[in-house]
């Protein structure tokens, strides 16, 4: 780890799936399992280069993409990760700084919600919108969720969880199978959603898909994985996050969540075993 905490000044991405949010999520889930100092750590100094590389945007703050050059939002790659990963470590620290950067993150994606969409832009300045864990409506749910479980709370954060949950259960469906941007990837937030907020239609919703996704596999076969056309055997866009997802209805609440880089710890606290 003291090699991996070496190489965080030198970071250039913010977000999740390839830059110091992730990274801050992995080092949270070590000390969650073992209690390691040098872990959180990491986790702290991951955080103080997050907050270090933020821009100011309006009344909120967003992260440049050095890839794109765009400021996304949505948990993959923008503000909705990035305050997630931050929000864990605000419920194990209490510091003021981080629950003010998550304040700001979350003020610069609500001037990004388009009414008539009933989503959240892909992209600051851009009318373009995506139902899925990467970008738009189930990730933003997903981050709104892990917020309220970390003692993150503001006067909109209820009314957002609402419409991202509708916005997924009615638009979240039928484009591929996948963790990224697909079915299995749509499943998995919503068994978060309707384990915390006790939703029963939400777990009806959720067998109703499984048995759609199962019964598709079954009449077609595998759809050989979802990367912009190209097959591929990868977890978040291919073969090996379906067989992920089909252990996790196949042994609910026994592997720990992907799209939230959950500990198994998490886990065990959560289900008291």
């Amino acid at each position: 780890m003291e090699k991996l905490i070496a190489r965080i000044p030198d970071t250039k991405e913010s977000d999740v799936v390839g830059g110091l949010a992730g990274t801050l999520g992995i080092f949270l889930s070590i000390y969650e399992t073992n209690g390691d100092p040098i872990a959180l750590q990491g986790a702290e100094q991951c955080a103080e280069k997050i907050i270090e590389k933020s821009e100011p945007i309006g009344d909120g703050i967003a992260w440049r993409s050095t890839m794109t050059h765009h400021l996304y939002t949505g948990f993959a790659h923008g503000t909705s990760g990035i305050a997630a990963m931050l929000g864990r470590l605000y419920a194990i620290t209490g510091r003021r700084s981080l629950h003010t950067t998550i304040q700001q993150a979350l003020a610069f994606e609500r001037g990004n919600y388009v009414e008539s969409a009933k989503n959240w832009r892909k992209k600051y300045g851009e009318d373009d919108f995506n139902v899925a864990w990467c970008h738009g409506a189930p990730g933003i749910l997903l981050s709104r969720l892990m917020l309220q479980q970390a003692g993150y709370h503001d006067t909109e954060i209820d009314f957002e969880i609402k419409r991202a949950l509708k916005t997924t259960l009615n638009e979240g469906f039928g484009s591929n199978h996948s963790l990224c941007h697909g079915d299995f990837g749509q499943i998995e937030i919503l068994e978060s959603a309707a384990e915390i907020l006790n939703d029963e239609t939400v777990k009806r919703k959720i067998k109703s898909a499984a048995q759609q996704v199962f019964k598709t596999i079954h009449e077609k076969g595998w759809d050989k994985g979802s990367s912009r056309g190209a097959e591929t055997f990868g977890l978040m866009t291919g073969l090996a996050g379906y067989g992920y997802g089909m252990l996790n209805q196949y042994a609910p609440r026994y592997l720990p969540s992907v799209t939230k880089l959950q500990s198994p710890e998490s886990i065990q606290a959560s289900t008291g075993t």
